[in-house]
């Protein structure tokens, strides 16, 4: 069962990246729309998990603090991904988050929540790290570029620790309830951005096309919400370092699906990156 939330949480992140897709190329990559992109989508995903949670707003102080850094590590991570693009291609960006997702909390189940390391787990990602190198095509990023990467890599890896890390303490609250403290901090911390922007830095704050962005916000955050709220359900029951490993493989299969569906058709290098993440996919199950 748990590992059916995982394949469905899969599905929906290898989706979302296409409603990213829409609204950065109608608001394109700067700070502002960055913020405005992050403010609503803690919105509508606020407004899903306050529905999901039966209309009841659930606290305690260890959840209420995770989902603060949550949503602080959710701001930095749309702060240097603009800054990422605005120096590099999109598919060295990619490379860079999708490493971090799975190595950060890989290595954080083992070391901090004592997940058995086992040679078919070291196969996985070794398997995964080699298909997203074979499949990448690296461009030539300009001075500077390099620290962004890190802070993609660092920033996407600590959303995995942080999920982890609610799951595993004591007085959580539910996972709706875990989401909705997140989304509401990272509308308070995205919405002062914004508000520094306007009246400090005098920026005009408003999207460019209202009627494409707003609709490609919502289903993105409703895509998103749904897919991280099925792998917190799943962390309760499957070590940390199974499960990431198993998302980034499998998004690497779906998002090439999605691309021969839209008509864009892969490489002989993409199609064995392919092949190779889904091996190490089917590795983790059996």
């Amino acid at each position: 069962m748990y590992y059916a939330l995982i394949f469905a949480a899969t599905v929906l992140f290898g989706l979302q990246f296409f409603f990213n897709k829409l609204y950065q190329k109608g608001e394109g990559d700067g700070i502002s729309s960055a913020m405005i992109f992050a403010f609503l989508n803690a919105l509508v995903c606020a407004v899903e998990m306050f529905c999901l949670n039966r209309f009841v707003f659930s606290f305690s102080l260890f959840s209420m603090g995770v989902a603060l850094l949550c949503g602080l590590n959710n701001i930095l991570y749309a702060y240097s991904s603009v800054k990422a693009l605005g120096k590099a291609d999109l598919a060295t960006f990619s490379l860079f988050a999708m490493l971090g997702g799975m190595i950060l909390p890989f290595i954080g189940g083992i070391i901090f929540w004592n997940e058995k390391i086992t040679a078919l787990k070291i196969i996985c990602c070794l398997l995964i790290i080699f298909a997203l190198w074979l499949g990448t095509d690296r461009g030539s990023g300009r001075k500077g570029a390099a620290k962004y990467y890190i802070m993609i890599f660092i920033f996407n890896g600590m959303s995995g620790i942080l999920s982890k890390l609610h799951q595993s303490g004591d007085g959580h609250v539910t996972e709706q309830g875990y989401m909705l403290l997140s989304s509401i901090c990272a509308m308070a911390i995205s919405g002062a951005v914004l508000i520094y922007l306007k009246v400090i830095k005098k920026q005009k704050i408003a999207l460019n096309k209202p009627g494409r962005s707003i609709p490609s916000v919502a289903v993105y955050s409703v895509i998103s919400g749904v897919g991280n709220l099925f792998l917190l359900i799943a962390l309760s029951h499957v070590d940390a370092s199974v499960q990431y490993p198993f998302v980034t493989g499998g998004t690497i299969v779906v998002s090439a699906i999605i691309s021969a569906i839209i008509g864009e058709k892969p490489g002989v290098r993409k199609l064995i990156a392919i092949a190779v993440a889904f091996t190490a996919t089917l590795i983790l199950i059996f």
